[in-house]
């Protein structure tokens, strides 16, 4: 597994924009195969949803967690790269329950990880749930997420709530139409806001 945990954070890009880390989503799926996960744990179910857990099972192997026992655990929990991003809550009388952010579903990981692995899957969970952009006129995203900058270029406006900066994504995070050169699009950044008293 280590030479897999290896290829996986050397992927790992850092956005010159504000310094957080993602991993692109084609090298995810370029590292994240049936053969390569067989080649770790000796094999795989051929039921198992892999296409449905790339995501997952890529934060497993970054964190160092990904064995039979977890694979196994996320097939019979449903846990898919849908429930993604998740929230970890300790609990007194069960340890390991992640709870998904999108539908508030609780996802019983507790004989496969413990509660402090539980903690580091949901911190570096971000890395890989950079978004993929495009065609909207707005977006707005968790303020945890990695937004997938690989350039940041001039300052374009300066606004009252923030500063307009032209930025180049990534390739793989950008939805292009047939014909489309790769643009260089204007990103606002917003500071995060001071809580106020």
């Amino acid at each position: 597994m280590e030479d897999l945990q290896r290829r996986l954070r050397e992927c790992t890009i850092s956005s010159p924009f504000d310094k957080r880390y993602f991993v692109p989503n084609c090298h995810i799926k370029r590292l994240i195969t049936r053969a390569n996960i067989s080649n770790v744990l000796g094999s795989i179910r051929p039921d198992f949803p892999l296409e449905e857990t790339f995501t997952v099972i890529a934060i497993l192997v970054f964190l160092g967690q990904l064995n039979k026992n977890t694979l196994e655990c996320l097939a019979q929990n449903g846990f898919t790269d849908n429930l993604l991003p998740v929230t970890y809550h300790p609990s007194e009388d069960r340890n390991a329950i992640l709870h998904s952010n999108h539908t508030g579903r609780a996802v019983d990981l507790s004989t496969a990880l413990n509660d402090i692995s539980c903690m580091d899957f949901c911190e570096d969970q971000w890395r890989f749930l950079a978004p993929v952009v495009g065609g909207e006129t707005h977006s707005q995203y968790d303020e945890n997420i990695a937004l997938p900058i690989i350039e940041k270029g001039r300052k374009t406006f300066n606004g009252s709530y923030g500063q307009v900066f032209q930025v180049r994504i990534h390739h793989a995070h950008l939805k292009l139409r047939e014909g489309d050169r790769e643009p260089v699009r204007p990103a606002k950044y917003h500071p995060r806001r001071q809580a106020r008293d």
